[in-house]
C-alpha cells in the first residue's frame, strides 16, 4: 500500500494534529519490523492452510510471474483507485499471475462510496476461488479535517453495502487500528467482519477494537525473486476464510436471472 509523505504533507499543522498523524504513521515507521520467522512461530505455520503472500500495484514495476517465488502462495493486486483510475499494471498483473489472488481498491474518502465499488467490480473479474475483493482504508488528507469524517465514513459505508449486496459477504477491509479507531470508529457502526490489518512493530498484530483478523501485513520490507523492488508481505492463518466462496457466486447469478426473467427460466439449471 502507499504509506509515503504521511507526515511531510503535514508539517504546517499544529503540534497535536502532527502528534495524531505521527501516531498513526507508526506502523510503518518503526523498526525493527517483524520478521517472517517470528510470524512463523507466531502463527504456528504447520497447516498447509496457513499461506504467505504480498500485495504489489504499479510501484513494483514489471513483476516476472513466471519466475515469482515459491514461497508466495497469494497476491493481492491493486485495481483501482477513487472513482475513475485503474492502476497502470493491473491488468498485466492479473493474467501473469498464477497463484491464489485477488485484487484491492485504494479507497478515497470524498468521493462516492457507490461509484468506486462500480470502477471497482467492472475492472476485477469477480470470480469463486480467487480472494474477498478488498478495500484499503487508510489515511489521507482529507481525514484530518474533522467536518469531513462524517461523509467519508458514509462513502465507505455505501461502499460496504454495494459491495456485500454483489458478492454475498463482506469485502476484506484493510486498515490500522490506530486510523480505524481514531478516523473511522467514531462515525462506522458496522462490524468489520473481514479485517486485513496492518502492524509492523508487534509480534501479535494490534487490531481496531479488537477485532479478529483473516489478514496481517506484518511488514513493506519483503524481498522476493521476480520482483525488483521490496514488497508488502501478508500473512492468512487460513486461507479459506479469505476465499470467495462458489455458492456465494451461485446466488449472485440466481438473483441476476431473476432480475433479468421475474418468470424465470424453464431451461434453469438452478
Amino acid at each position: 500500500m502507499n504509506t509515503t509523505k504521511l507526515l511531510s504533507q503535514n508539517q504546517q499543522l499544529p503540534m497535536i494534529k502532527r502528534l495524531t498523524l505521527f501516531l498513526i504513521s507508526l506502523p510503518f515507521l518503526c523498526y525493527p519490523q517483524v520478521t517472517l520467522k517470528q510470524v512463523l512461530v507466531i502463527e504456528n505455520k504447520t497447516s498447509q492452510d496457513t499461506v504467505i503472500g504480498i500485495d504489489v500495484s504499479r510501484y513494483q514495476g514489471k513483476i516476472n510471474w513466471q519466475n515469482l517465488d515459491t514461497t508466495v502462495e497469494f497476491v493481492i493486486i491493486k485495481v483501482s483507485e477513487g472513482i475513475s483510475r485503474i492502476d497502470s499494471r493491473f491488468s498485466t498483473n492479473w493474467e501473469g499471475c498464477t497463484v491464489l489472488k485477488g485484487g484491492y481498491h485504494f479507497f478515497r474518502p470524498q468521493f462516492s462510496g457507490i461509484q468506486q465499488a462500480n470502477l471497482f467490480l467492472k475492472t476485477l473479474p469477480i470470480d469463486s476461488g480467487n480472494i474477498i475483493p478488498c478495500i484499503d482504508v487508510e489515511y489521507t488528507p482529507y481525514w484530518q479535517v474533522k467536518k469531513n469524517r462524517k461523509k467519508a465514513v458514509v462513502n465507505l459505508k455505501n461502499m460496504v453495502d454495494k459491495l456485500r449486496n454483489i458478492l454475498g459477504t463482506d469485502p476484506i477491509i484493510y486498515t490500522s487500528k490506530i486510523f480505524w479507531e481514531h478516523y473511522v470508529f467514531p462515525y462506522y457502526k458496522q462490524d468489520v467482519k473481514n479485517l486485513w490489518v496492518v502492524d509492523y512493530r508487534n509480534t501479535t498484530p494490534k487490531t481496531p477494537n479488537d477485532k479478529t483478523w483473516i489478514l496481517w501485513q506484518y511488514t513493506n520490507k519483503g524481498k522476493f525473486y521476480g520482483i525488483n523492488t521490496l514488497v508488502d508481505v501478508n500473512i492468512c492463518p487460513n486461507k479459506f476464510l479469505m476465499i470467495l466462496k462458489t455458492e456465494i457466486l451461485l446466488r449472485k447469478l440466481r438473483n441476476s436471472r431473476k432480475e433479468k426473467n421475474p418468470s424465470g427460466w424453464k431451461d434453469s439449471p438452478f
